[in-house]
């Protein structure tokens, strides 16, 4: 389960998207958190619908290359239109 799991980690961040894995208090599954580098480069609510899709397209077909690079090339784009110093 470990290894499958790592496996999942990797497709992510092979494809760009990055995010920080944290434990709440008072949060019994903790989670994996964009919202400091998202409301950074100024996503708004379609843009981390969009996100979230491309995080779900990862996690589904984690061992599937084309599904790796299509999402790398649409996290591109997006960031390209949201830059961190704009």
């Amino acid at each position: 389960m470990f290894a499958q799991r790592r496996h999942r980690i990797h497709a992510r961040l092979d494809a760009g998207v990055g995010g920080r894995r944290q434990q709440r208090r008072n949060d019994a599954c903790g989670g994996i958190h964009f919202t400091p580098a998202i409301t950074r480069r100024g996503f708004k609510e379609a843009e981390s619908k969009e996100l979230t899709g491309w995080i779900c397209d990862i996690l589904d077909d984690a061992s599937n290359p084309a599904v790796i690079e299509r999402v790398k090339g649409q996290v591109l784009a997006l960031c390209a239109r949201f830059p961190v110093y704009g």
